[in-house]
């Protein structure tokens, strides 16, 4: 497999794992692990198969088979608007997890008239948010684990894991770099979601973050770390959906 391949690879995977993280979901099965801990944040609980969809099928953006020196935010972002020009929707309110945030957020300050309310989960805005004992978590070596079990298992090159989180760590070392500015340039509505126990990000980025950006709010999760969705799906749930129907 070459380069180009395992690029692709990557960012088909990475487009459907955004889909995943946007499911609404429940009766989700608990992975615990370390001392017999039972605490929620300290689980990564599987997903659930997705249910059979109304509409699916490969939609042609961006000519994804083309090779790309940088690997960014601002092209994935691209993604997805492509996509939402494919399937003919103008404006849509955004809920992003972690790097699907940073993508909102992204959208949010370069394409503002795309996006009607946004939802950021877990999101940094600049690499001096990330907690420096990541590494550490047990939660995320578990999570990581999964993450080369689905790539293993959706990608079209399922051995080119190595390539494709080489390329992914190389984004996350120099990215986000978004400036006060930008964030103050916000005009959709915003809601800045974290987890009390969150392992990536510090507490007083996300609230740095919320700070910034014009009239949003802020909300911390109980009782979750990063993958609230998985962890506790209702109480995420309910915030995302009290939040987008607000008027």
């Amino acid at each position: 497999m070459n380069k180009t391949q395992a690029t692709v690879g990557y960012r088909s995977l990475f487009l459907k794992t955004l889909v995943v993280a946007s499911v609404l979901s429940s009766g989700l099965t608990s992975v615990n692990f370390g001392s017999g801990s039972l605490e929620i944040w300290n689980q990564v609980p599987k997903a659930s198969p997705l249910q059979k969809p109304i509409r699916s099928g490969y939609a042609p953006v961006n000519d994804i088979k083309l090779y790309y020196e940088i690997f960014s935010y601002g092209l994935m972002a691209s993604d997805v608007l492509a996509l939402m020009d494919y399937l003919n929707v103008p404006k849509a309110s955004i809920v992003g997890w972690s790097d699907g945030a940073i993508i909102g957020l992204d959208i949010a300050i370069n394409h503002p008239e795309r996006v009607e309310k946004l939802v950021a989960y877990a999101a940094n805005f600049s690499v001096s948010g990330l907690r420096g004992d990541v590494s550490q978590s047990s939660t995320f070596r578990v999570y990581s684990e999964l993450v080369r079990q689905d790539y293993k298992r959706l990608s079209s090159t399922p051995d080119q894991y190595k390539e494709s989180l080489a390329a992914l760590r190389e984004m996350w070392r120099t990215l986000p770099n978004y400036s006060p500015q930008q964030l103050a340039s916000i005009k959709s509505p915003t809601l800045v979601l974290a987890g009390e126990y969150d392992e990536a990000i510090r507490r007083a980025h996300t609230e740095e973050m919320a700070h910034l950006i014009p009239g949003s709010k802020l909300e911390i999760l109980s009782g979750v770390s990063h993958f609230a969705m998985l962890q506790n799906p209702e109480e995420f749930n309910n915030a995302v959906l009290e939040f987008l129907k607000r008027q």
